[in-house]
């Protein structure tokens, strides 16, 4: 009665193993491409430039610098001469009259005329005595330069996001790599397995449990084969490209992880580089000119206007049709009910919280360069680990398998060393790509440009 529960329980683990069989290589089928679709072959320069063209964050930013480059150009037009040009028809009425005595008698003259037209040229410059148009130049230049560091930390972000996703694409087809060998080394075991039951060297235990390998190791293939296509989709959309639009990417040659420089050299370098401090910088900057400013307020002005005109028909009492005027106007503000105080106030808040913001920024970035440099050690060491741990566990396993070849041993024996080897494989490869996004992460912590970056990689 025993045998014959053991004998049913058999039978029914091999139909629920053969379907899971036939589920998996189903589900490793997908659907044929299109005919006449391409498939992309990218490099990681390539990625980086088609995200720049494409990617809105940083059209935004460049159209920030545009806009800021017409403060530049508005605030700057304050110096310099203005000309305009005025026409005016007027018609009055009554017209005043005067009476002159004449040898003949007396004869009424008009003082104006009941129409007149008068043509107008006027020349106007500024004498900026209060350096207020001064200031508002500067503090607009230097808005233009944030907004500049600005679209140039954009970029940065963007090329370290096409980066991630790039090494995401290459992190994933080697694990599908790894996921060939594990179910290519497990269905060598099943062979061997087999003919041992056949040869009567082994019970038909050895072979269920080595299909079950097979099918554990096909369930991870469908789904490193997933995350391939999953990751490829990513970096499409990183890019602002369709996500479905086939792509392969170009693997980088093998580099040997090596030591980053010392954090502090590396904090420092970012102090000086990192478009986001530089920002903050700037910002700071045009605050203090907000100060200088909003203290003009209190300071005169002066004005030289000169006006050029002509009338048409001018009053016949003494009118002429060529005039002009030239005027000095002199402003000297004495109560204007607190308002320049408050923008004073304003301004200077304006200038601390500036200053608070590019503390916090140099913090925030002295964190992320930290953090990079130790993830590089921590890739590092991780990397030398696995190294050592991918032969042994490739060792392992061939001796399992002779052991067993050999009757020398159990076929759990080798299939707890296929699992080893896999894992071992498993965390190699993503020790080896952490290894690489630490060290794209710490490029730009320390504001390297474009190029360096790429250069690096």
């Amino acid at each position: 009665m025993n045998r014959a529960r053991i004998w049913i329980s058999l039978i029914a683990l091999c139909i629920l193993l053969a379907g899971r069989a036939a589920q998996a290589d189903a589900s490793k089928q997908t659907s044929p491409e299109p005919e006449g679709t391409t498939v992309r072959l990218l490099s990681l320069e390539e990625a980086v430039s088609i995200a720049l063209k494409n990617n809105p964050t940083v059209l935004i930013a460049e159209q920030q610098v545009r806009r800021a480059g017409g403060q530049v150009t508005e605030a700057r037009s304050g110096l310099w001469p203005r000309l305009s040009a005025s026409a005016t028809h007027t018609r009055t009425g009554p017209i005043s009259t005067v009476e002159i005595p004449t040898p003949t008698g007396t004869e009424e003259i008009e003082i104006s005329v009941p129409e007149a037209t008068r043509y107008q040229l006027t020349l106007s410059l500024p004498l900026d005595i209060s350096g207020q148009i001064r200031a508002a130049t500067s503090a607009a230049s230097l808005n233009l330069l944030a907004q500049e560091f600005a679209l140039a930390a954009v970029r940065q972000s963007v090329a370290l996001e096409v980066q991630e996703a790039y090494l995401g694409v290459l992190r994933a087809e080697s694990l599908k790599s790894v996921a060939d060998e594990a179910l290519a080394a497990a269905r060598e075991h099943l062979r061997v397995a087999k003919l041992n039951f056949e040869a009567g060297t082994v019970a038909y235990f050895d072979v269920l449990r080595a299909e079950v390998q097979v099918a554990n190791f096909q369930q991870r293939l469908v789904e490193a084969e997933n995350g391939v296509e999953l990751a490829k989709s990513s970096l499409n959309f990183t890019m602002g490209e369709d996500v479905n639009q086939p792509l392969e990417v170009e693997s980088p040659a093998e580099i040997s992880p090596a030591a980053p420089p010392p954090v502090e050299e590396s904090q420092q370098e970012a102090d000086a580089r990192r478009p986001e401090l530089l920002q903050a910088r700037a910002q700071v900057e045009a605050a203090e000119k907000g100060i200088r400013i909003a203290k003009a307020g209190l300071r005169p002005s002066l004005a030289l206007v000169g006006n050029r005109n002509y009338d048409e028909n001018p009053s016949a009492f003494g009118g002429l049709k060529r005039t002009w005027d030239a005027t000095a106007a002199l402003s000297i503000p004495l109560f204007d009910s607190g308002e320049t105080r408050g923008r004073l106030k304003q301004a200077r808040a304006d200038e601390e919280s500036a200053r608070r913001t590019e503390e916090l920024t140099r913090n925030q970035v002295m964190l992320e360069v930290r953090q990079a440099h130790l993830s590089i050690l921590e890739a590092t060491e991780r990397m030398r680990v696995a190294e050592k741990d991918v032969e042994q566990a490739r060792e392992a396993l061939r001796l399992a398998q002779l052991r067993y070849q050999s009757g020398l041993s159990t076929s759990v024996e080798v299939t707890d060393a296929e699992v080893a080897l896999a894992q071992s494989m498993t965390n190699q490869v993503n020790a080896y790509y952490d290894y690489l996004l630490a060290q794209a992460r710490l490029q730009k912590a320390v504001g390297a440009p474009l190029q360096e970056t790429a250069q690096e990689d």
